[in-house]
């Protein structure tokens, strides 16, 4: 997958990521990776990782997906991006995973230190 941006959001208990691009097939792809207690609390783990792949349109298109993140400040969440694929009648397909079980098969390296975990070589995160 070619990453085309990843954006940071923290408070004192919770971090998230949004990231987004193309993946080999030409999907887009938009990720959400959540850590801390609110994530624990909502899924029962302390990592949670979420990926939306879709087709991209004149409609809506990873232009969009980066002018809603810059907008929203630290108020973007995957389900907005969710709305508007689901307004424009753009099909997409969801995958979910922690990425905490997937730990024992990454390394660590200077962006995995900077945000708090190494990217799951199996599943993609923030690769």
């Amino acid at each position: 997958m070619h990453q085309k941006k990843l954006v940071v959001m923290e408070d004192d208990d919770e971090k998230r990521t949004m990231s987004w691009g193309e993946a080999d097939d030409g999907l887009a792809y938009v990720r959400e990776t959540a850590m801390g207690t609110v994530t624990e609390f909502a899924y029962g783990e302390r990592f949670w990782e979420t990926t939306f792949f879709f087709r991209p349109t004149k409609a809506y298109n990873l232009d969009d997906v980066a002018d809603r993140v810059a907008t929203s400040g630290d108020d973007c969440f995957l389900c907005d991006i969710a709305d508007a694929l689901e307004f424009w009648g753009i099909p997409y397909e969801r995958g979910s995973h922690p990425p905490a079980r997937c730990l024992a098969a990454t390394e660590k390296d200077e962006k995995s230190e900077k945000i708090g975990y190494a990217p799951c070589k199996t599943h993609g995160a923030l690769s």
